[in-house]
């Protein structure tokens, strides 16, 4: 620790550090300590070492000297303390974790932490609620966050796909409630999905595709309900932005590679029945409305009907490429694309720099 100054605290001179988040360290009998921003002390002087993780929100103290910086908590009493703001004054209050967890990731804009149980190597989240307590989730063997960048109306709430120990899928919220009594929000754990699902995952930012028994359907995070029911093969995809009237688009890969598109495309009614399947040409482009839909070719697009009349509307132009679903749409069940922590991989898979970052990934083990 680099000393700073001195100053006197409970009526003793000791050496201090550079503040951080409102909190100091200081030296007494070669050990060290926290005192707050109105010099009042937090946690005794009693530590060899400790550690302000500011990119986890949270500092970690080490009771026996560290034998190695890259697994300090090897052969060592540590404890993690979560630091939380007190809003009444420019300080923090620190709250210590449960014996045996640690973080594994914090959630900054959800101000949320992922912790894993060293012991039962499950994973919970943890949240903070009024006085500087703490809340836990139940634990699971796998977590992932759900992005609610997209969804306007998600009020702060946050959300989780999570595997129980039966590995069935489930959601949970980490949502809040007014307690008119005390005036602020309190958030508990909720089931907002029941666990009965083998895969889950978030396409589009605005759904969940969910299989049960090798059936696929979808869940809109908007509404928080299911706009298709488990009914489409699990193979096939469904386009969720297509769902109207009674119909969702879906699209299959197919094996003969008669034109340039690899994929046979099809209306099916929400009870899993294939009501209208397209020429291998064609490619579904919107759900339908006042009984029409568009689809679209290489060169042109057209509307077609339930029955399946088609009537070419007008030629294509090269630059007429948005919502082109023969594009795969994103699913975060791949691990290459979203933050995973299993407990079976010890959270193996982690972010990648940023999109702009164009150095070498090998130091990742990628």
């Amino acid at each position: 620790m680099r000393i700073l100054g001195y100053k006197k605290i409970s009526n003793e001179i000791v050496a201090v550090s550079k503040c951080y988040y409102g909190i100091t360290l200081f030296v007494k009998n070669h050990k060290i300590g926290i005192v707050n921003y109105d010099d009042i002390i937090e946690l005794e002087a009693e530590y060899f070492h400790i550690d302000i993780q500011k990119y986890n929100n949270c500092i970690v103290t080490y009771r026996k000297p560290i034998r190695s910086f890259v697994h300090p908590e090897e052969h060592n009493e540590s404890d993690v303390y979560i630091l939380s703001k007190n809003k009444s004054h420019w300080s923090v209050i620190l709250t210590k974790l449960s014996p045996n967890f640690h973080i594994e990731k914090y959630y900054e804009s959800d101000d949320l932490y992922l912790l894993k149980n060293g012991k039962t190597s499950q994973f919970c989240i943890c949240y903070k609620r009024i006085l500087g307590k703490l809340g836990y989730s139940h634990e699971y063997s796998r977590v992932d966050i759900i992005d609610t960048r997209r969804l306007p109306n998600h009020n702060g709430n946050s959300f989780f796909i999570v595997t129980d120990e039966k590995k069935k899928k489930g959601v949970i919220g980490i949502c809040g409630a007014t307690n008119d009594l005390l005036k602020t929000m309190i958030l508990e754990e909720q089931q907002v999905f029941p666990f009965e699902y083998d895969s889950i995952c978030q396409i589009d930012g605005l759904f969940l595709s969910v299989v049960r028994n090798n059936l696929r359907g979808i869940i809109s995070l908007e509404s928080m309900s299911i706009v298709v029911d488990c009914v489409i093969p699990e193979n096939d995809k469904i386009l969720p932005d297509t769902i109207g009237e009674g119909f969702v688009g879906c699209r299959r890969k197919i094996k003969e590679n008669f034109t340039n598109n690899d994929y046979f495309y099809y209306y099916s009614d929400l009870k899993g029945h294939e009501a209208l399947g397209l020429d291998i040409k064609w490619k579904i482009r919107s759900g339908f409305n006042n009984g029409v839909a568009m689809i679209e070719s290489k060169d042109e697009y057209a509307f077609v009907d339930v029955k399946g009349n088609i009537t070419v509307s007008k030629g294509k132009n090269k630059s007429d490429t948005e919502n082109d679903h023969n594009d795969v749409y994103n699913c975060y069940e791949d691990t290459s694309d979203r933050d995973n922590w299993d407990a079976m991989t010890d959270g193996m898979y982690g972010d990648y720099p940023d999109e702009g970052y164009d150095g070498d990934y090998e130091f990742m083990g990628r």
